[in-house]
């Protein structure tokens, strides 16, 4: 289950930028994570609630925000912007093929904190 490495990488990260900032709790951490990115949503927030608990302050009691992205592709051949989805990763429109633009994101979108 690599989402329990994910969540300690984030509460590692937003640990040390809190604390470089002098901020001694975060209240909110908030990510986007792509429909492709092969990310379980429900895993992650798991993985959080527990690790920042261990984690101690700043994170403790932090709340796991995600944001989900689309899957959206792009054709190579006329440029039309799609969601990729039931048709994956084939141009709607004219029938090419296309390449995704969107929704491989895992991204720290923000933290708030005092």
């Amino acid at each position: 289950m690599h989402e329990l490495s994910l969540a300690q990488a984030i509460i590692d990260r937003v640990s040390e930028d809190a604390r470089q900032r002098g901020i001694r709790q975060v209240r909110r951490v908030t990510l986007r994570v792509g429909e492709w990115s092969a990310v379980l949503p429900d895993s992650l927030s798991f993985g959080f609630e527990v690790l920042s608990q261990a984690a101690g302050e700043p994170v403790a009691g932090a709340e796991l925000v995600i944001l989900r992205v689309p899957a959206e592709g792009e054709c190579s051949a006329c440029g039309h912007r799609f969601p990729a989805g039931e048709t994956g990763l084939r141009c709607p429109t004219c029938g090419g093929s296309a390449r995704l633009v969107a929704g491989e994101e895992l991204d720290i979108e923000s933290y708030e904190g005092e």
